[in-house]
């Protein structure tokens, strides 16, 4: 480790002869002072940070923006409404289960399952275990199931739900009191806005889209992503076709039929826009990469990142490099005097022309037109960065021995 960091400081030196850091923009606060152990840590997407660390010997504090619980001896699924207002997770002592809240704490059955918050943030739903019988709470209702596998889905209101039952070597989708048809194979994908059901379903070599039982597309040989708006009123879908060519779809309620692309050798790492029925996604053509918004290609360069949107949907923008790497915000490249992996996570604020990454051990932000970028501290091991639009900076947590620090640049 101590090697790594110096190899990562003699790399920043060479950069700082060529390129002006600005430091003062970039600031560290320390959020745990190292008194207990930690075991994990990161942040959600909002404006949440948590961190799980050991008091004692088998046993286990979760702590969220600073608070912190109880010892339990074991815990489970924490997750964050949408909105960022509400958080839930499972926890244990050493008698019962329990389902904790923001601002509550309930007794559970013997074991526990799943924790699920409607995309409008308002209800939230969980299963539990009693014997062999699995019990989901949802809509002051229990519903008894002994053969669900995978996911719950809930639509964006809460009034629906869905998860996929195995019996045998063969599936169906439960959906509300409505059982679909059984396949060899499903992939569930999510709830439209009329209350039905998208999957897409397997019978013998071929694959086709469904809502509840209708097919929506063609047979297709593979799928290899599929994903609905959090609004349930537009999807994307990659597949690859029986003559091994490889389609996107585009499903919306605005058009008579799905939205197909041309065809290419490979897609994948589709990214859904937040609002707006549109997509991008990573395509392969005789031999080159390209990125497709919606079905204008974008040069990828010899080695190509993935898509990504702004938050709010502002801006599309990848990695690519050639001799040099660039970063391309909407079709524009701004070229970059050194190399930086394409693999990593980037996160951009919207307009700005700047993005930030981790580099494994600092947050750096680099400022596009100006070939400018700014560093924060350094330390053992960093999350990937978010852009907090609430808090209008870059944040990334960073670990130096047990003491735990939120690191931000404001831009």
């Amino acid at each position: 480790m101590k090697l790594n960091r110096q190899i990562i400081s003699i790399i920043f030196f060479f950069i700082s002869i060529f390129t002006e850091i600005k430091a003062d923009r970039c600031y560290d606060e320390i959020i745990l002072d190292g008194s207990e152990k930690i075991i994990n840590y990161g942040m959600d997407t909002t404006n949440h940070w948590w961190a799980i660390t050991q008091p004692f010997e088998g046993q286990y504090r979760i702590i969220i923006d600073g608070e912190k619980s109880n010892p339990y001896v074991k815990y489970k699924s924490l997750v964050f409404s949408p909105d960022g207002r509400k958080w839930a997770y499972f926890a244990r002592d050493n008698v019962q289960w329990y389902l904790v809240t923001n601002d509550t704490i309930k007794p559970v059955g013997e074991n526990v399952g799943e924790l699920v918050y409607t995309g409008n943030s308002q209800k939230l739903i969980y299963s539990f275990f009693e014997a062999t019988n699995e019990i989901i709470a949802f809509d002051k209702k229990r519903i008894n199931t002994r053969f669900r596998v995978g996911k719950l889905y809930l639509n964006y209101n809460g009034t629906k739900l869905a998860f996929m039952n195995k019996m045998g070597k063969r599936y169906s989708m439960f959906i509300n009191d409505y059982e679909t048809t059984v396949f060899d194979e499903i992939i569930p994908i999510g709830f439209w806005c009329d209350g039905k059901f998208l999957y897409a379903g397997r019978n013998g070599n071929f694959w086709e889209i469904y809502k509840n039982d209708e097919s929506l597309t063609e047979p297709f040989s593979g799928i290899i992503q599929a994903q609905v708006a959090t609004n349930e009123t537009y999807a994307g879908i990659l597949a690859r076709r029986p003559s091994g060519d490889a389609v996107a779809i585009l499903l919306d309620d605005n058009y008579y039929e799905p939205l197909i692309s041309k065809s290419y050798d490979w897609v994948g790492d589709m990214v859904l826009h937040p609002s707006i029925a549109m997509f991008a996604y990573k395509a392969k053509i005789n031999e080159a990469y390209c990125i497709v918004f919606n079905s204008t290609e974008i040069g990828g360069g010899q080695v190509t990142g993935i898509p990504y949107f702004t938050h709010n949907g502002e801006d599309m923008y990848f990695i690519g490099c050639n001799i040099h790497c660039f970063v391309n915000i909407n079709g524009k490249q701004f070229q970059l005097d050194n190399e930086i992996p394409v693999d990593m996570v980037y996160a951009m604020k919207p307009g700005s022309n700047t993005i930030a990454y981790s580099t494994g051990s600092s947050l750096v932000v680099r400022f596009l037109e100006q070939k400018e970028l700014v560093a924060g501290m350094m330390v053992d091991e960093i999350t990937p960065p978010r852009f907090n639009w609430r808090t209008n900076r870059y944040e990334a947590l960073g670990r130096i021995n047990q003491r735990l620090y939120m690191l931000t640049c404001k831009v």
